[in-house]
Parts: structure tokens; C-alpha cells; sequence
């Protein structure tokens, strides 16, 4: 694989584009707010707490569901279009050339309340192509694609990109993920399964929504229309856990450490792998354990000494799906300011039902 990311787009509770919201990150801007609809009781008191989370105020008030999903990615990939300085919607030569793979959370109703009523193609149906038409852009419907597998799903949907790219000839593909976590059913599985951050569980994690989108192009299309590319993205690689959060077994590790393995393998870099590592560490325990256990599993490939580990959730909360498609926007940053440990940049991803991801990204 060797990709070049040619744009950005992000809508954070830090930052309505790719480059304030980087550099908010970077400054350690946070925007954490009392979410007063959704309030805790408090053990020792029996007092109600609000939550806090951080939520992009005055940008998603009163959107839900798909709803909020299509705010997000509308914004997201308005600043797409406009960072890179794409084509107006007119210009079908260059959109009916580029794909879309959106990334959603997993499809569970427990945490998704709307899933019983809409039909089973929903997210082409609903939302991809409700999408396009928001936005006008004369992308062919053959080519939109969703990818359901939550924190993860970005490196399996630059797969995707990769693969439909090799196939079908298309020059360009959009990956895009949004996801929210503070709608009341999601808060509400999110506490049930003990998981949210509060005075009686300090390793909980903080929620919050956000949406991020990035442009992949060949690398002949890039110089055909003489595009910079901002990063090479090098590898991505997926797997898959058995012992996950909800199997209620002790993860090792072993899933995400072969994952770094391979993805490490197909960059071609040389080993020990030194540079910035973006995970998606939020507070809880099980994250920090799968991560640290496929560290220890990976001594000889990564130098830990010379690396730096990156949790974006401390700037935006846990952004569920959003979250590996915010990592990667925000090691593109890095390059192109100059401020990353390295040329080279480690961007790790497990969801909650076991999927886990890695992707290794170079500056251009």
C-alpha cells in the first residue's frame, strides 16, 4: 500500500476544521461541559451530578441518530472540500472518479434505539445517499460504502478504499466516520455496562461525539492533478480479539499486537519502529492493558523509549468511531507543521467488540 492523503476534514468539540481543531489539540484545549440532561447519582450523597462530557456545543443541539451522523459528516466533509481545495460539485469527472466508506459504530440496539425502525440497508439507504444529496456531489452509488465496526473501522475502511480503488479503477476515496456518544440511549449503555467517568469510577471514560474525514488518492492521480500530498499512508492492518471487553475474559494483547506486527511489516520501515504512537487510550482499565500487554509483546519492533503515545480522548473525550479517522487527521498535522516525533507515525484502534486496527502513516 502507499496511498497519498491529499485532504482533511473535522468537526471536534475543539474546532469546526482540520486545522483549528489540530492545533487546539496541540495546545491542550479542552471544552468539557456538565451534560445536565443525563445525571448520575452519587453513592455516598445520593445527590444527582450532571456528567461531564464534551459535546460540540451549538453545532449539534438538537440533532440525534442519523440526524446527527449527517450533521457531522456534512460539516466534515465541507472542510474536505475546501482544505484541499477540491472541485465544485459540477465537476463530474472528478467525483464520479471517488468513493465514499463511511465509518459507523457497531450496529447494536442496545446502544442504537433506532435501529428497529429502519430497514436493513439503512446506512446506504439513510445516510449515504441522503448524504450525497445534502452536499450535491455526484458521487455514483456503486461506490458508497460503510464500514460498522466502531473505534476500528477507520483502518478497515482504508482497506476497503484500498482494495475498491485496485478494482474499480476509481482514482480517490473518502473515508469518513462520525459517531457521538451523548445521546441518552448511548449514555445510558455506556453506564449500564459501568463505563462512563464519574467520582465513584475515575476509570471510566468521558464521552463525546465528533466527525472526521480524510481524502485517500492514488498516487498517479495526485500528480495527474498536481495535488499535495500531505502523508503516505504506508500499511493498515486488522484483527480480531476473542477475548474482548464484553467476552468477560482478560485481553492480552495478542490480537492488536499482530496487527502492529503486520501493518509495521508491509511499511517497510526499519525496525525498532521510533516515532509518535496515537491510540485511542480513554480512561478505562481494559484499554490500557490491551495496549500495555501488546507493548511488552512488541519489544523488539517499536523502541518505547523513542516513541511517544498520543491520546486524543483527552482533548475531545471518547469519540467512539470517530476516533481512528481523528488520529490520523492528527498525525497528518503533525507533518505538515513539523511538530511529530518522527517522519513516521503508529495509529492503533480496538473497538469494543474485539476488532482492532493498525496503520502506519509517513510524512509526504
Amino acid at each position: 500500500m502507499r496511498l497519498a492523503i491529499t485532504s482533511l476534514g473535522m468537526i471536534t468539540s475543539i474546532g469546526r476544521c482540520a486545522p483549528s481543531t489540530c492545533a487546539s489539540q496541540r495546545a491542550g484545549i479542552v471544552r468539557p461541559q456538565q451534560l445536565e440532561y443525563f445525571q448520575l447519582v452519587d453513592e455516598e450523597t445520593q445527590t444527582l451530578t450532571p456528567l461531564i462530557g464534551h459535546p460540540i456545543h451549538g453545532y449539534t443541539d438538537g440533532f440525534a441518530g442519523i440526524g446527527l451522523w449527517l450533521r457531522l459528516a456534512a460539516g466534515c466533509i465541507k472542510d474536505l472540500v475546501s482544505y484541499g481545495r477540491l472541485p465544485a460539485p459540477g465537476d463530474t469527472a472528478f467525483w464520479q472518479r471517488t468513493g465514499l466508506v463511511a465509518v459507523t459504530p457497531n450496529l447494536d440496539p442496545h446502544r442504537l434505539d433506532f435501529l428497529d425502525e429502519l430497514e436493513a440497508d439503512f446506512l446506504k439507504e439513510a445516510y449515504l445517499k441522503r448524504l450525497v444529496t445534502l452536499l450535491e456531489l455526484p458521487l455514483i452509488p456503486q461506490y458508497l460504502h460503510a464500514v460498522s465496526t466502531g473505534h476500528a473501522g477507520t483502518t478497515a475502511a482504508i482497506k476497503m478504499a484500498d482494495e475498491t480503488m485496485t478494482q474499480s479503477g476509481l482514482e480517490r476515496v473518502i473515508v469518513l466516520a462520525c459517531d457521538s456518544y451523548l445521546d441518552r440511549s448511548s449514555l445510558g449503555w455506556l453506564g449500564e455496562h459501568d463505563r462512563l467517568k464519574c467520582d465513584t469510577n475515575p476509570i471510566g471514560l468521558a464521552p463525546g461525539e465528533a466527525g472526521a474525514c480524510l481524502l485517500i488518492e492514488s498516487e498517479s492521480s495526485c500528480k495527474r492533478r498536481s495535488a499535495r500530498a500531505e502523508a503516505v499512508l504506508r500499511s493498515a492492518s486488522v484483527g480480531q480479539e476473542p477475548n474482548h471487553l464484553f467476552s468477560g475474559e482478560i485481553n492480552h494483547g495478542s490480537a492488536l499486537a499482530s496487527s502492529i506486527t503486520q501493518a509495521l511489516s508491509e511499511s517497510a520501515w526499519p525496525l525498532p519502529f521510533s516515532g509518535d504512537i496515537l491510540t485511542d487510550l480513554n480512561g478505562e482499565a481494559w484499554r490500557a492493558n490491551e495496549l500495555g500487554n501488546a507493548l511488552v509483546r512488541l519489544r523488539d519492533e517499536i523502541d518505547s523509549d523513542k516513541s511517544n503515545i498520543v491520546t486524543p480522548a483527552t482533548s475531545f473525550g471518547d469519540v467512539g468511531a470517530a476516533s481512528g479517522a481523528i488520529s490520523v487527521c492528527l498525525a497528518v498535522r503533525s507533518f505538515v507543521r513539523r511538530y511529530s516525533a518522527s517522519n513516521n507515525a503508529l495509529v492503533l484502534s480496538s473497538s469494543e467488540s474485539g476488532q482492532v486496527g493498525a496503520i502506519c502513516l509517513s510524512g509526504s
